[in-house]
């Protein structure tokens, strides 16, 4: 598949059967460089499987995956996080007996290019700016020192997306990252996706039930039902598409849109 420069993600004509259930079927989309990029869809529609498809936890049955330029279709996960592509997952995975900042350092040490004994003793000065500056840009500062079991649920998903970006990647997917948070939090996140993709310079693929959010922050939305592509365009388009509103808006999708 030839490159377009302004591309980051291809993904063309994926499917993945689980027994007699086809979870995806001949699933595509493009996701360009520097974009936030929404996917919804009702419940059981294949967006946590496409997830996983795209981070290497599952092979697909069928299909290519592009990532910045190369096909990544058969590579494992840890490969394809070295090439830049990271995630989180609707459950919190912290090390709920480490502090936000022993967290964020423990993902950092894990995506450095040296052997395990040199990255646990080196105390790289660039290294631990790293840490520092995504703490200062996540607003963890305050919480750098305390047990992640003693935070609330919604500093625990900002702090594992700040897990997620101190690496460095390219593209990060995230999965239903409002899930569980109060008003405060939510507006929190959308301040969070300005300064993850203008001054970390992160694209963004983004799971969420939250319609408000969705319709909101995307530039694009991806609408899955069933495995299969239903709709895709910008959020007001899609909105409107009496597909989408039958699958799974409702008759109130059109008021989503601000």
């Amino acid at each position: 598949m030839p490159h377009d420069r302004d591309s980051l993600l291809k993904i063309k004509n994926i499917t993945k059967s689980f027994g007699g259930l086809k979870a995806l079927d001949k699933v595509s989309l493009e996701v360009s460089t520097g974009s936030l990029h929404g996917i919804i869809g009702p419940n059981g529609s294949g967006k946590t499987t496409l997830f996983n498809a795209l981070s290497g936890l599952i092979h697909v049955d069928a299909g290519a995956i592009w990532f910045a330029g190369e096909d990544i279709t058969g590579l494992p996960p840890n490969l394809r996080s070295k090439k830049g592509l990271a995630r989180t997952f609707q459950q919190v995975r912290l090390f709920q007996s480490l502090t936000v900042r022993q967290n964020i350092l423990a993902s950092h040490l894990e995506h450095q290019n040296q052997p395990l004994v040199r990255r646990m003793v080196m105390r790289s000065a660039m290294r631990e700016s790293r840490v520092d500056e995504v703490i200062r840009l996540f607003g963890l500062t305050g919480y750098s020192d305390a047990l992640c079991s003693s935070l609330p649920y919604g500093i625990q998903k900002i702090t594992e997306m700040a897990r997620a970006v101190v690496s460095g990647p390219k593209l990060l997917l995230l999965d239903e990252p409002v899930n569980g948070m109060n008003v405060e939090e939510v507006v929190r996140v959308r301040d969070l996706f300005k300064a993850m993709r203008h001054e970390l310079g992160v694209t963004i693929l983004l799971i969420e039930h939250n319609m408000s959010l969705v319709m909101t922050e995307c530039e694009i939305v991806t609408v899955l039902s069933s495995g299969l592509n239903l709709a895709e365009g910008a959020p007001q388009a899609v909105s409107a598409d009496p597909k989408v509103i039958e699958a799974y808006l409702g008759k109130r999708g059109a008021s989503y849109v601000a």
